[in-house]
């Protein structure tokens, strides 16, 4: 297959593929909050509100609604819980027992379905995010997370490739260099300008530069059409499958 051709077919899965994943909006984050107890004496919790700011100091101020509706917070005596289509960027609590009403500190929503310890205390309420690795979108942790993903699907398919085609196996490990180049720019150099270009242009840049890389590090094995057809296969394997897989650990 010409490069050409090949750059034409993953021009057009990116963006199919973009299409496609961002067309369900149906899930909605989430915030999970678990009470632990730490007051002199027992308390009732009687009700409770979740407070959100787009500034850490709070003078904008937005309140979930209770019991009901799209955005709500619901309480109860060992647990809370709300849903939002979005959340502001800063969270704080108000949670009211049958001794006085406490507040929170001011804490972060980072997380698509993020978890809480709260600590309930004579004076006040402390906010911990506890949000299991798994569940956790922060831009590290889904970095690492996709990072993991992409080495373990991109290595697969080089593998039969290369077992298939009979060129050594010690490609892998250069396999494996071109994703720790390619990847940290996808996730961090392109979107710094390129805003919601950065996926599809991130995508074609590391197909490219990953074949580039395997035919200036292994030249003796590779022709131009195989290196740009490994790099085509892998890259489209851990977009399609990696990228389904890292949606559905962050939000399910």
């Amino acid at each position: 297959m010409k490069p050409s051709r090949i750059i034409s077919l993953i021009v057009i899965t990116v963006f199919i593929t973009i299409k496609l994943a961002f067309a369900d909006a149906a899930p909605k984050p989430t915030m999970q909050f678990k009470l632990v107890y730490k007051t002199t004496k027992p308390v009732t919790l009687l009700d409770g509100w979740q407070l959100q700011s787009q500034f850490e100091t709070f003078n904008v101020i937005d309140s979930l609604a209770t019991k009901n509706g799209p955005r709500r917070f619901m309480c109860g005596q060992q647990k809370c819980s709300s849903v939002a289509g979005s959340y502001e960027d800063f969270q704080k609590l108000f949670l009211k027992f049958n001794d006085t009403t406490r507040q929170s500190n001011v804490f972060a929503n980072e997380s698509f379905n993020s978890v809480y310890e709260v600590t309930v205390y004579d004076d006040r309420l402390e906010v911990k995010d506890v949000t299991p690795f798994m569940k956790d979108s922060t831009t590290w942790a889904a970095f690492l997370k996709a990072l993991l993903l992409t080495l373990a699907l991109q290595i697969m398919v080089a593998f039969v490739y290369l077992k298939l085609a009979k060129k050594p196996l010690k490609i892998l490990l250069f396999v494996i260099l071109a994703n720790l180049i390619t990847l940290p720019m996808v996730w961090f150099l392109f979107p710094l300008f390129l805003n919601s270009w950065a996926i599809p242009v991130g995508e074609l840049a590391a197909f490219v530069l990953e074949a580039l890389f395997l035919l200036l590090t292994c030249r003796k094995y590779f022709k131009p059409s195989g290196a740009f057809l490994l790099s085509f296969m892998m890259n489209v394997m851990s977009f399609l499958i990696g990228g389904l897989a890292l949606l559905l650990m962050i939000r399910f």
